[in-house]
């Protein structure tokens, strides 16, 4: 059995991508508890350069962009109809989706770890508002861009673009991209978030950035040999 999903896995069935939904849906999903947790990392207040170099840590998905826009044409399914055939060979279309990735994940984790003050500031490891009461994470005294609504926006415009990266190359190649990008990267993920559920920022920030850097490079590596294996 287990040989056979394997198999209909790698020869590029699309069949396998609800379970990858179900598998990263609770995770990546934004829950209340999850924006409690983001409030606890931004209370703990991680040091600039090292909210720098978390949001550094996207610059693989930037690379990994350039990459993609400068591929020959992908494989796809010679099972599609000719016209999806067509709009699946687009290396700009997969360009597109890691340039989301980029994007939305610099714009939710800035947001996630507070990187525009607006009237807070910054004073030893408390937050002050103007008025020099200490400021309320993600409340009416941070920056607009900071506060829980605009979070959720950012969280659900990430869990699109990650959810982009499953649809796209699953559906045009094959559940084999995803897999081979997202499970063996996986244990980052989950170890980053446990630190994230402690409010350990510091924790939190290596292990995430590790699968920013981890999963643009198997990214790259999984859709090459794909494209190797179909060549």
């Amino acid at each position: 059995m287990l040989a056979t999903l394997a198999k209909a896995a790698w020869a590029g069935s699309p069949g396998l991508l609800p379970l990858i939904f179900l598998a990263i849906w609770p995770s990546i999903w934004p829950q209340p508890a999850d924006i409690e947790a983001d409030k606890k990392l931004a209370a703990n207040n991680a040091p600039t350069w090292a909210k720098v170099l978390f949001l550094l840590s996207n610059v693989p998905y930037l690379g990994l962009t350039l990459w993609l826009a400068a591929q020959p044409p992908m494989y796809a399914h010679p099972w599609l109809p000719a016209p999806v055939q067509a709009v699946c060979r687009l290396s700009a279309m997969y360009a597109t989706v890691g340039g989301l990735v980029a994007t939305s994940s610099l714009l939710m984790h800035g947001a996630q770890l507070q990187m525009m003050d607006g009237c807070c500031a910054c004073i030893g490891s408390a937050r002050r508002s103007a008025s020099g009461k200490p400021c309320r994470p993600y409340s009416d005294d941070d920056h607009p861009l900071h506060r829980r609504s605009w979070q959720v926006v950012w969280k659900k415009f990430d869990f699109a673009c990650v959810l982009s990266t499953v649809v796209v190359p699953g559906f045009c190649m094959g559940s084999a991209i995803p897999i081979g990008c997202l499970l063996p990267c996986s244990p980052l993920f989950f170890i980053g978030q446990r630190y994230k559920d402690r409010g350990e920022v510091m924790g939190y920030i290596f292990w995430h950035s590790a699968w920013h850097i981890a999963t643009a490079f198997a990214a790259a590596f999984a859709i090459r040999t794909k494209m190797n294996m179909e060549s």
